[in-house]
Order: structure tokens, then C-alpha cells, then sequence
């Protein structure tokens, strides 16, 4: 009898370890979500900018690493910086998003850059792209084409 009551205590002890360990885990991933995506409209060959908000509601931080679009040759995440009175794209990577925080991509800093279009982008229409983060999974993204 003190062997099945061992080895009934020894398993729900470890089912009870593992279950605080799976609820730790949930309770601190990031939970990303992208906001209010729209594009700049631009024509085959040119350059165009996507705009959103990152959302993070999780408990733990997460980064914006990359980005990538069949619409385009390259994709870069860039920030639009003022130097001398000159305005330049700056290549920026990772962008950090906070735990319960957001992070805004927006004329004027952060943005996605689609390099050298393969397609017209057309007010109206849309542009996909994948966004890669350091700990979440990747997110596809429908940007609408939209004037400023």
C-alpha cells in the first residue's frame, strides 16, 4: 500500500510541477498583434514605405527583426533620421517592442521599406508581407494602399 500511495504522490507532484511550468510560460510570451497596416502607393521599380502599430499585451518583451514581401526585390526596417537639414532612411534592427507596450511605425520614423517594386501599388489595393520577431511567430501582414 505505501508503494501505490508513493508513486501516486510521486506523479501528482510531477503533474502539478508541470502545470505551474506551462502557466509560467503562457503568462510571460509576448502576444503580438499588428495594427492599422497601410502602404504608400508607388509604381514597379520604385520604393514604397508600410506603416503600422506593433501591439504587445504579453508580459514579456519581443523585437521586430526582419520583414520580407514578394512584392519587392529587398524589404528593410528603416527609421527616418535628420542630419544637417537632410533627411536619410536609416537600416534599424531589431526594433524592440515592450511588454504591454506598443511601438508605432509612422511617416516621419520607424518603417518597412519595399526596395525596388515588383508590382504597381495602387490606392485601393494591398501589399503582403511577413514580419519576423526574435521570440514569436511570424506574422503575414495585408497592408491596404492608401495616400497619406
Amino acid at each position: 500500500m505505501f508503494r501505490r500511495f508513493k508513486a501516486g504522490a510521486t506523479f501528482t507532484i510531477m503533474v502539478l510541477l508541470l502545470a505551474g511550468l506551462a502557466a509560467c510560460a503562457t503568462e510571460t510570451a509576448p502576444k503580438l498583434s499588428i495594427q492599422d497596416p497601410w502602404a504608400r502607393p508607388a509604381a514597379t521599380g520604385g520604393n514604397a514605405v508600410v506603416y503600422f502599430t506593433l501591439v504587445n499585451k504579453g508580459n514579456t518583451s519581443d523585437v521586430l527583426v526582419s520583414a520580407s514581401s514578394d512584392a519587392a526585390e529587398t524589404v528593410g526596417i528603416h527609421e527616418t533620421q535628420m542630419d544637417e537639414g537632410i533627411i536619410h532612411m536609416v537600416p534599424v534592427s531589431p526594433i524592440e517592442i515592450p511588454a504591454g507596450g506598443r511601438v508605432e511605425l509612422k511617416p516621419g520614423g520607424f518603417h518597412v521599406m519595399l526596395v525596388e517594386l515588383k508590382q504597381d501599388l495602387n490606392p485601393g489595393g494591398t501589399v503582403s508581407m511577413t514580419l519576423r520577431f526574435g521570440k514569436s511567430v511570424e506574422i503575414t501582414v495585408e497592408a491596404e494602399v492608401r495616400e497619406p
